[in-house]
């Protein structure tokens, strides 16, 4: 038995870590798995009597970017003082980063914990052992940021080429030399060409997918999985047709880095978040005629464009400007007259045009009709300059009124909440208008005055 096993670190239990990095290495490194499970023999051999296997995080990478309850259950026993010693095969399965390494090393000179590896048996108490755990941690981190270098450099060099073989969009296959080529089946070939038409002839993809579900238009969609069909033929909802009309692919490019990956540290922990918009100008890589297209690029900047001046928010620029500008209630009133009210007209007309052109009893009949039926209070802000196109603050400024209207009911008695509420509700319409409380209640309650006077009087 080595000089650093004693009779106290006997007496409690061996821990043997056992991890791999993904799924796939679990099901082919086969190898690899029965080395670490073997650590369970090596921990009798230095005469530990109860040995415990942990293998939770088996598939969860040790980088720290994910929660792995194996090591976490690890963490706690170690902490509690039921560990003698900790098992892995190397430095690497225990951890990926400094951070959760150090950790447990530290914890392990608090509670007189021994390392045990492939390679020897490690007191953490001790200077030089300390080192060179240290070491190994480090060189383990080290190792895994030089793998990733090398291959995002070798993705990064395919990328520069459009060489990279990512999931072709519909319409698309690959050919046997890894090329991007249109489809042979000529009736998705027409489906994809009559979406990009159908866009060009109405301007709004609300009203292609309106025209679409009236007349019963179906497109093919990508199915993946083994024994299903590669193509399925659905109606289309909105994010469907979005994603054609956003995708360079279409317009014959290939486009690297048109979305991006943030860093946020929550808990403690680093977590990746993906699928951040990125500008076009900003994309990593985009490579023009990279293969055949439905549309060429001018025709997609078009749609991009037209995209772009059909959100919501981009039409509110009398809004935006009066922000920017704090213009009073007069001259926001006139720059509404100016900016919205010919816009508003002209949606008006193209919406009776189309309620014209469409069945009676049609959805996008019944849309029209709503619209319209509703007209006069969609209006209302031009009247009104103080009413605002959004009604997120006024919803904003009710919500802790309303909350708190729920909640207090049960406070002292049933009258409590709806008084609390009211007081709360009155300061609040005087925060709105600006106006001193005690003026807002002198106006409002006629026996405010003769509370004011008592007060005054005591």
């Amino acid at each position: 038995m080595n000089d650093k096993i004693n009779a106290k670190h006997l007496e409690r239990a061996a821990y043997v870590y056992i991890r791999q990095s993904s799924l796939q290495q679990v099901r082919q490194n086969l190898e690899s798995g029965r080395r670490q499970y073997a650590l369970q023999d090596r921990a009798r051999e230095l005469g530990f009597a109860e040995v415990v296997v942990i293998d939770e995080d088996l598939g969860i990478s040790g980088a720290g970017h994910h929660e792995r309850p194996g090591f976490g259950r690890l963490l706690a026993a170690v902490c509690d003082g039921r560990v003698g010693a900790v098992l892995a095969m190397e430095a690497s399965r225990l951890a990926r980063n400094n951070r959760d390494w150090h950790h447990l090393i530290d914890l392990c000179v608090l509670t007189q914990t021994l390392v045990v590896d492939a390679e020897g048996i490690y007191d953490p108490r001790l200077l030089n052992d300390r080192l060179l755990l240290g070491l190994k941690g480090t060189m383990s981190e080290f190792e895994l940021g030089i793998l990733r270098q090398r291959a995002q450099e070798a993705y990064r060099q395919k990328v520069l080429r459009g060489e990279v073989l990512t999931i072709v969009p519909i319409g698309f296959i690959r050919s046997h030399s890894n090329r991007v080529e249109m489809t042979p089946d000529r009736e998705v070939q027409e489906a994809v060409r009559r979406v990009f038409s159908d866009f060009e002839r109405f301007r709004t993809l609300r009203q292609v997918l309106l025209w679409y579900h009236q007349e019963n238009i179906t497109i093919p969609l990508a199915r993946a999985g083994e024994g299903r069909p590669p193509t399925v033929w659905r109606l289309p909802n909105y994010q469907h047709l979005l994603r054609m009309l956003k995708n360079p692919s279409y317009a014959g490019a290939f486009a690297y880095g048109r979305t991006e990956c943030q860093t946020v540290v929550m808990e403690g922990r680093s977590r990746k978040r993906r699928g951040h918009r990125v500008a076009m100008e900003n994309w990593q890589v985009l490579l023009k005629d990279h293969h055949p297209g439905y549309i060429s690029w001018e025709q997609y900047l078009e749609n991009q464009r037209i995209l772009k001046s059909n959100r919501t928010k981009s039409h509110d620029v009398s809004s935006e400007k009066a922000q920017k500008e704090n213009l009073n209630p007069s001259d926001r009133h006139l720059l509404r007259l100016e900016k919205a009210k010919p816009l508003l007209e002209q949606i008006k007309i193209a919406i009776q045009a189309v309620r014209g052109d469409a069945l009676p009893k049609s959805a996008l009949a019944k849309a029209c009709n709503y619209t319209l039926t509703l007209w006069q209070r969609l209006i209302r802000f031009l009247e009104n300059p103080l009413l605002e196109l959004s009604n997120n603050l006024a919803e904003n400024a009710i919500r802790p009124v309303a909350l708190g209207r729920k909640n207090w009911i049960h406070i002292g008695s049933k009258e409590a909440g709806p008084r609390v509420a009211a007081i709360i509700s009155w300061s609040k319409l005087a925060g709105a208008l600006k106006s001193p409380s005690a003026t807002i209640w002198a106006q409002s309650c006629p026996g405010w005055a003769i509370f004011q006077s008592a007060e005054s009087a005591s």
